[in-house]
């Protein structure tokens, strides 16, 4: 993934504090250890697309239980294995294919649907003043033996780079080089993704990384932000900072006893943000029973309406570490000594660990405003109804997404806008 633009903050690897707008970045890192110690013609956009989306929806069926927040980037973890799996051969790279629903195509066609997705993706960020960007490096031991085939892909694909680390006799200074690294292309928001111990025996660590900061097309008005209470479950009551806008939106919503759901568009109309809140106690059970196909019809179904929307001012940190998720996913060959990853290299490997961390402030408006003037003919027939209201105040769903594609860039589960832990 490579797509680019600006901006601001720190992190660390549990809980973290947020930065302003909506704003996001996440990381995921692989580690390999030896073991006991434009837009390409063809490339199978719609297939990936789909596939990134029940990869998304698979990972918070996985990840979301017994977690009272929750917030990662599953299009940041589908590339890093869309990355690996290039150099994997046999039963393991069937099985990372398993796990990204990826079996319809090749590891190269998939990796060819990345770089066109990206192209697409980065071409619009800029022409909607959206933040939003991926970088991708492979850091490898000194001297150590990587196919030249490899390579190519990753850089012609993936624009990954390569660099070479003493890893071996210093892990504690190249986890720092790493944080380093992810820290300049999440500006500053993760720090802390490895630790020296992670790098014992580890001779080569892939990383992708991901930074999002897009204002809403309507900003929520900072002087109509109060405490409000918000429900975070049966009987159980907190207060939050409940954003309001000074009008209501033209946004498609709906408000039944099943969900009260919104899709909030983000400046440029191309992506957007899907908040899905179901009855109070019953976001478990709606989470577990989404599927692509629910999403979809559920985004289509939303109507366009005048709507008050209030939703909650909050910020969520993740940090995760995936080996257990994947390998239930159908990837747990790749970190046995059984590996087979002889299309990245002559030396026999397996994989050691996948981490990922996540952040995610949302709040009034953003780190840009924008007005505009324009002609209004009123009509004289009959008024306006009353604008739907919907008020986010007990634990729901919030997912970014690619309008066009569906393809779902972050989620997250709110349960307790209280506390930004994951």
């Amino acid at each position: 993934m490579h797509w680019w633009s600006t901006s601001r903050r720190t992190g660390r690897r549990t809980a973290r504090s947020g930065a302003a707008a909506v704003l996001a970045a996440a990381v995921a890192v692989t580690g390999l250890s030896s073991p006991a110690g434009g837009a390409p013609a063809g490339a199978p956009v719609p297939a990936l697309s789909g596939a990134e989306q029940a990869f998304a929806l698979d990972l918070l069926h996985r990840l979301a239980p017994g977690r009272p927040n929750l917030v990662l980037s599953p299009s940041s973890i589908a590339t890093l294995l869309a990355m690996l799996e290039p150099g994997a051969a046999g039963p393991t790279e069937a099985g990372i294919a398993q796990a990204l629903g990826s079996g319809a195509m090749s590891p190269q066609q998939q990796a060819l649907a990345w770089r066109s997705l990206n192209n697409t993706l980065s071409r619009q960020a800029a022409s909607d003043h959206v933040v939003l960007g991926t970088a991708n490096e492979l850091w490898l031991q000194s001297g150590f033996p990587v196919r030249s085939s490899y390579l190519a892909l990753l850089a012609a694909d993936f624009a990954a780079g390569v660099k070479e680390q003493d890893l071996d006799s210093d892990p504690a200074g190249s986890a720092r080089a790493i944080d380093s690294w992810v820290a300049t292309r999440t500006a500053g928001h993760i720090t802390n993704l490895l630790t020296a111990s992670e790098l014992q025996d580890v001779v080569a660590v892939m990383v992708d990384a991901v930074y999002m900061d897009a204002p809403w097309q309507t900003p929520f008005d900072p002087s109509l932000t109060t405490s409000a209470p918000f429900h975070v479950a049966p009987g159980s009551t907190t207060n939050v900072p409940m954003m309001s806008t000074s009008q209501p939106l033209d946004v498609p919503v709906s408000a039944t006893a099943d969900l009260d759901a919104a899709e909030l568009p983000y400046k440029g109309d191309d992506m957007s943000a899907v908040v899905l809140m179901p009855p109070i106690g019953r976001l478990g059970r709606f989470e577990s029973q989404l599927t692509p196909a629910g999403l979809s019809a559920t985004v289509l179904a939303l109507q366009q309406e005048r709507a008050d929307i209030k939703l909650p001012r909050f910020r969520l940190a993740t940090s995760l570490r995936l080996n257990q998720v994947l390998s239930d996913m159908g990837m747990g060959q790749a970190f046995t000594p059984e590996a087979d990853f002889s299309a990245l290299s002559p030396r026999s490997l397996d994989l050691s660990f996948v981490v990922h961390d996540a952040q995610m402030n949302v709040s009034e408006k953003g780190t840009e405003a924008s007005a505009a003037t324009g002609g209004g003919l009123t009509p004289t027939a009959m008024p306006a109804p009353p604008p739907v209201t919907i008020v986010f105040d007990h634990p729901f769903l919030f997912l970014v997404r690619d309008n066009a594609t569906g393809a779902v860039i972050f989620e997250a589960q709110l349960t307790d806008p209280s506390s930004p832990e994951g």
